[in-house]
């Protein structure tokens, strides 16, 4: 999901709604209402302030594009 968020650039005021995360980007997780949870918990996802949009917190940006170049390089070799 982090990766995912990355690559379309979901930074800041540029939000993602739920159901576009669950309809498109993120069909293969099981436990996607958990997943979100976890991510907000950490920081590394911010809610809107309606709550059914998403985006990757600027705070965490050096953290995120680590995880986000780790996950393409896992694809990359398998």
């Amino acid at each position: 999901m982090i990766e995912k968020l990355w690559r379309k650039s979901y930074w800041g005021k540029k939000e993602v709604s739920w159901d576009t995360l669950r309809s498109h980007y993120c069909q293969g997780i099981t436990n996607l209402e958990g997943a979100v949870a976890e991510l907000v918990r950490c920081g590394y996802l911010t809610r809107a302030s309606g709550g059914h949009a998403y985006s990757l917190n600027q705070a965490y940006k050096a953290a995120i594009e680590d995880i986000a170049s780790s996950s393409i390089a896992a694809h990359s070799r398998s």
